[in-house]
């Protein structure tokens, strides 16, 4: 599951660098962890809070912009800008039926 989501998050971020011209960040390496308890989510990054410090840039807006661009439909059902700019994740039913 893991592998899956950095693989998605991998592409939101790819997009979002050629999107905004943000210069690439080789080996970020960003967490996919479970959430803290009571968060809603499967799953939560801080994968914009991260960029947002090597571009200084507000994570909120990097989070707000990476939002649009993670793909969500056969993984994902739903993203959410949680806190400062933590990205929390939501599996669909329909692949954790299938994994």
């Amino acid at each position: 599951m893991k592998e899956e989501l950095r693989r998605i998050l991998q592409g939101a971020l790819g997009e979002w660098l050629r999107k905004t011209g943000a210069p690439d960040e080789p080996g970020l390496i960003f967490s996919v962890d479970p959430p803290p308890s009571g968060v809603a989510g499967d799953a939560a990054t801080n994968l914009a809070m991260l960029t947002a410090k090597k571009t200084r840039r507000p994570p909120r807006d990097v989070a707000a912009e990476l939002l649009p661009l993670i793909a969500t439909g056969d993984v994902l059902e739903r993203v959410e800008i949680a806190g400062p700019g933590f990205l929390n994740l939501r599996l669909s039913s329909a692949w954790l039926l299938k994994e």
